[in-house]
């Protein structure tokens, strides 16, 4: 069997993972060809030259020239969207409007507060789009799901303004925000408390906040700022020479919720679910809940959702009598994504989450299997702790390979401590977790 034969086989065996890429090649190609027809007339003429070549693979042709072109297509849409508004905060820059706005998150300032809001409604304003924006205001300070009515100056957000600085007009574009407004203290602010905010948002908030004052209240100030860090992803709080000492050891991805942490969740689940003995069936459906609660309750960032819908993939295909396909998993779960958002594909956090795992299934298992000797595979080791210990080390060593290109784009640095500090650092993060969940139960 020669290579273009394997390839052909793997695609087919795993042809979720090859209806990412598809997608993803045509989200590609939305960046430089970015007309809304494009797509559509590569389709019809795909499709007809497909059935004019009468070729006995039709079907997977057909399929493929589908995907690659909703891929172009959907992302093309989002690229005129984000056009669109940006436009549409041009219009209205370094203007005074009266404006109603929904607040999606809120904190503190020096100065005030700053929220960002979803723009419901803009007096004098011909606006025909709903806009997100960030607003700064002073005194009261609304909370998450309250209607504001106020007054003030729209300023646009701004971009690159010279070589290698941060882009924080597509940077923000991305998230679907595109101005800034800011209220002046002589302008008066109503605030309708819980006029937007629907049941399931005032569930999240309120365990949110639970959390955050349990944690407070039951530890000092820097350990409550690293719990916080650890289990909601929230790292306004956590202390900065913490962070600092974090960054140095290459250690910083700990911080931010993602994989490593929706696993301890995972576990933490199953073993809950095993104590209660909930019958099999229904525990699996209890550990997916708590899985997309999770992911609900940490913001729904694209490594979270990713970690959770692969774990529950995988905690599903038994259920299913199914056995679960790694590459599948990891397939579907981008496909969702992309297909949810294109944008995604911009997003540091998307990148490196993926290629994390992605590196660690592919680089693991070449380790185990092909490249290191017997005697050092973990599998023949003894020891219990030796041999998780090196399987932890070669993990966290996979993983770097597929993150170090993207760490040295965005961040110049090339964490080579870090892969003897996760091995350290992550079992420690482990317990931390179930720490920090012991004492919200108390």
């Amino acid at each position: 069997m020669n290579t273009l034969q394997k390839i052909a086989l793997f695609s087919r065996v795993n042809i979720f993972l090859s209806f990412a890429l598809l997608l993803l090649c045509g989200i590609l190609i939305s960046f430089f060809i970015t007309s809304i027809y494009s797509p559509l007339v590569f389709t019809a003429v795909g499709i007809v030259s497909v059935i004019i070549s009468k070729r006995n693979q039709l079907t997977y042709m057909f399929i493929a020239i589908t995907v690659f072109s909703s891929g172009w297509f959907i992302s093309s849409v989002r690229l005129h969207e984000i056009e669109y508004k940006t436009h549409t905060a041009e219009r209205i820059h370094q203007k005074q409007y009266s404006f109603q706005a929904a607040v999606m998150t809120v904190g503190e300032t020096e100065k005030g507060w700053k929220a960002t809001c979803r723009l419901l409604a803009i007096d004098s304003a011909d606006i025909k789009t709903k806009l997100l924006g960030i607003v700064y205001g002073h005194g009261r300070i609304p909370a998450t799901g309250d209607t504001v009515f106020s007054k003030g100056k729209f300023v646009k957000l701004s971009g690159r303004r010279n070589p290698g600085e941060f882009n924080f007009k597509a940077y923000y574009a991305r998230q679907n925000i595109y101005c800034r407004i800011f209220i002046d203290k002589k302008d008066s602010l109503r605030i309708l408390s819980g006029g937007q905010t629907i049941i399931s948002d005032r569930i999240i908030h309120s365990v949110q906040n639970y959390i955050r004052q349990t944690i407070q209240n039951s530890t000092d100030q820097k350990t409550a700022g690293l719990l916080l860090a650890l289990l909601l992803g929230d790292k306004s709080s956590i202390d900065e020479n913490l962070k600092a000492d974090f960054a140095d050891t290459g250690v910083i991805h700990v911080l931010a919720v993602s994989g490593l942490h929706v696993g301890y969740i995972l576990i933490i689940l199953t073993i809950c679910a095993s104590i209660l003995r909930i019958p099999w069936g229904w525990n699996r459906l209890v550990i997916i809940l708590g899985l997309l609660f999770y992911a609900a309750l940490t913001g729904g960032k694209p490594s979270v959702i990713r970690a959770s819908f692969m774990a529950v993939l995988y905690v599903l295909a038994p259920v299913l009598d199914r056995p679960p396909q790694i590459w599948n998993i990891i397939g579907f779960s981008a496909a969702v994504l992309l297909a949810y958002d294109p944008m995604y594909i911009q997003n540091l956090g998307f990148m490196l989450s993926f290629s994390a795992v992605i590196s660690i299934v592919f680089f693991y298992s070449l380790l185990t299997e092909k490249v290191l000797p017997e005697f050092l595979n973990p599998r023949s080791i003894s020891n219990p702790v030796l041999s998780n210990g090196w399987s932890l080390f070669l993990v966290s060593f996979s993983a770097q390979l597929g993150t170090l290109p993207i760490t040295a784009l965005f961040f110049h640095k090339i964490p080579v401590i870090s892969l003897v500090a996760n091995v350290l650092i992550v079992p420690i993060v482990g317990i931390l977790v179930v720490v920090g969940f012991f004492i919200i139960g108390l």
